[in-house]
């Protein structure tokens, strides 16, 4: 069982001493709790880890946008000439085009937001175990780096919309009455 006890800086020195007199385990500070929690290989190698997870998150998604996008132009080839045809600026396509990935973007990624947001608070307390297992004293709290976290969240909504824009400026600059025939890419 492990006991947490409130002492002066001047009372603490002493208290290692005194408990191993006593015949008692080593006693903890909360200080050497932290220094023993945070150094060593896990002072890099978790920010490491993160980081990487953070930079692959962001490739992910632009190579995945980029893919969906290009599907989807062709798909809506009809669509684009249609709207070329019936004089509709090429600019105003682009501007549609990237606005529905926009308004998809934002959407998927709040929602990443908010679900990873959840798991963290309920797995939180099951990955910060006490010793021996037991629950953490004191318990495990959810920090959420928002000055980390905004940054990567705007580049996970703006990185598409540089992928999409580029192929929808593609799109509306080729479509041709030709692919009025064919509806869904034919």
């Amino acid at each position: 069982t492990a006991w947490w006890g409130v002492a002066t800086d001047g009372a603490a020195a002493g208290a290692g001493d005194r408990a191993a007199a006593a015949g008692l385990p080593p006693a903890r500070t909360r200080t050497g709790a932290v220094a023993e929690a945070t150094g060593g290989p896990q002072a890099v190698l978790v920010p490491l880890v993160l980081a990487v997870l953070a930079a692959g998150s962001v490739v992910l998604v632009a190579v995945g946008t980029g893919l969906a996008a290009v599907a989807a132009t062709e798909d809506r080839r009809a669509e684009t000439a249609r709207l070329a045809g019936m004089g509709v600026p090429r600019r105003a396509v682009v501007r549609v085009l990237g606005l529905g990935q926009a308004v998809a973007g934002t959407v998927a990624v709040a929602a990443g937001a908010l679900v990873g947001a959840a798991a963290a608070r309920v797995t939180a307390p099951a990955l910060a175990p006490g010793m021996g297992g037991a629950p953490a004293v004191p318990p495990a709290r959810v920090v959420w780096p928002w000055a980390v976290e905004a940054p990567l969240l705007l580049a996970l909504v703006v990185l598409p919309l540089l992928v999409v824009l580029p192929v929808a400026l593609r799109a509306a600059r080729t479509a041709s009455t030709a692919d009025l025939g064919g509806e869904g890419g034919g």
